[in-house]
């Protein structure tokens, strides 16, 4: 049964091995505080979720260092199998850092042996550009097993991007034209700059997701016609947005888009995943 808003897929969550979900909340209270929309406790986001209809969650990691990835990446494959209920089947991301011995076979591992079929880069937390060309055979792999990869661009504490920051993404789009690449928060605050970039890239795409208190403006995005490459996501448990909240603000936004509200909560989501 779906709930209030229909079904949908949330696209943008990180629901963590307890450990480190703890140490990314502990950052988050010293670093960006205020009122966060829920605990970092997994089950409350699935419950949550599902009440609100959602049916199917990407979960991602992110590795800040090399030689974690791996084991990170099969224990996320335990817990999203773990995590998954009747009602929400959890998608088992990956991740991989340009200072992995061999950032490909690390992607490829958690794809063909550990079931991952999303993948996460994350240049702030990992301190590296989406450009670096020890990722080039990450994004070969990925094109290869046509498995979308989620970048937050930005490197600033506060989750931000800024405008000379979506270049890098544009630089590797242009290598890579087989890979499907999804600014995460849609750039933001860099959201032009991202929209400018998806409408000269085809291979680009953005995500929903707040950055913490924020949400993210889709108004130029829905007229450019571009709700055929946005994906919703809510950013659980790290937001202080709650997925009510978020959902009620992007009907409000495709209001004159009749067509986009379910390319962005749903059809969008299975285009890009479909077969896996």
């Amino acid at each position: 049964m779906n709930g209030p808003h229909g079904s949908i897929t949330d696209t943008h969550t990180h629901l963590l091995p307890e450990r480190l979900a703890q140490k990314i909340r502990s950052f988050f209270d010293q670093h960006l505080p205020g009122q966060l929309a829920y605990d970092a406790i997994n089950a409350e986001v699935i419950d949550s979720h599902a009440a609100a209809g959602v049916t199917e969650i990407w979960s991602l990691p992110y590795a800040h260092i090399g030689d974690m990835s791996n084991k990170l990446n099969a224990d996320m494959a335990q817990l999203s199998m773990a995590l998954t209920t009747p009602q929400v089947t959890v998608r088992s991301g990956c991740t991989t850092h340009p200072d992995d011995d061999d950032p490909a076979a690390v992607v490829r591992t958690a794809i063909t042996d550990y079931g991952a079929t999303v993948c996460k880069l994350h240049c702030s937390v990992g301190r590296y550009d989406v450009d670096d060309p020890r990722l080039d055979p990450v994004y070969d792999v990925l094109a290869e097993l046509a498995v979308p990869v989620v970048i937050h661009l930005g490197h600033g504490v506060t989750g931000m991007t800024a405008t000379d920051e979506v270049a890098p993404l544009v630089r590797a789009a242009k290598r890579h034209p087989e890979a499907r690449l999804i600014a995460a928060h849609c750039g933001h605050s860099a959201v032009d700059a991202v929209l400018r970039a998806m409408e000269a890239h085809p291979n680009i795409w953005a995500d929903t997701a707040p950055v913490v208190m924020e949400p993210i403006a889709l108004e130029d995005a829905l007229r450019a016609g571009l709700s055929d490459r946005i994906l919703f996501g809510s950013d659980a448990p790290n937001v202080g947005l709650h997925l009510d909240d978020q959902l009620r603000h992007l009907r409000e936004a495709c209001t004159n888009h009749p067509e986009a509200f379910d390319n962005i909560t749903h059809a969008n989501a299975k285009a890009l995943t479909s077969g896996r």
